[in-house]
């Protein structure tokens, strides 16, 4: 009985590892560090820097994670 607990328990974590976050967007980043690499709005600044909603041939040297 115990090896069938725990072969159930095992297959549960290992479906449930497959599956990704739902609230995870396509444009999050992968890794936690990213989040600080974010653009914040001092005074501004994400006017100037963001491009994400342009087209790569018009950012100019504009980030794309906006």
């Amino acid at each position: 009985m115990p090896r069938l607990i725990t072969l159930m328990l095992v297959t549960q974590l290992a479906a449930c590892s497959m599956l990704g976050d739902r609230r995870d967007a396509p444009w999050d980043p992968k890794h936690p560090q990213g989040m600080l690499e974010q653009i914040p709005n001092w005074d501004g600044e994400a006017n100037r820097v963001c491009g994400g909603h342009l087209p790569p041939e018009q950012r100019r040297g504009r980030s794309a994670r906006c």
